[in-house]
């Protein structure tokens, strides 16, 4: 892929496609996480000549399940024709290096079962069974270990 660039991005910029791809039909508020603008969070994206695909988000969040100094990711997600196209991966791929700068250990995330096989394809392994989030569906709890 060409004229691709990956960078951290305000809040602000994750909302049009949280909203799209995550929340869709849902009040516009929803798109707004009380950990966006916790100490240490940071969000990504991942732009194709000059159009944002995908965003992801990460905040220094302990699970009572995951070791310490783990970041959680949250609310990762491609525009519908960036899906199936690389560029999860390439976000993923970015994010883990920055996690590393950041001397995070690890990611962990509530994957929704949908894209458990993305998870597990970039070595994030299920630690526990599957479970429902409330409004959104089913999910499984994740790790990679950096």
């Amino acid at each position: 892929m060409d004229k691709i660039e990956i960078r951290i991005i305000s809040p602000e910029e994750t909302h049009d496609i949280r909203h799209e791809v995550l929340r869709k039909g849902q009040d516009r508020s929803t798109v707004i996480y009380s950990e966006d603008s916790m100490p240490g969070s940071f969000h990504m994206g991942i732009f194709h000549k000059g159009e944002h695909m995908g965003i992801a988000s990460f905040y220094p969040e302990n699970h009572p399940n995951i070791p310490m100094n783990f970041f959680r990711l949250r609310g990762m997600a491609s525009r519908e024709n960036a899906q199936g196209k690389g560029f999860g991966s390439l976000l993923i791929q970015a994010s883990m290096k920055e996690i590393i700068e950041r001397n995070g250990k690890g990611i962990w995330c509530n994957a929704r079962t949908s894209a458990s096989k993305f998870y597990s394809k970039h070595k994030f392994e299920r630690v526990d069974e599957e479970f429902d989030i409330a409004g959104i569906g089913p999910h499984y709890l994740m790790k990679l270990d950096l």
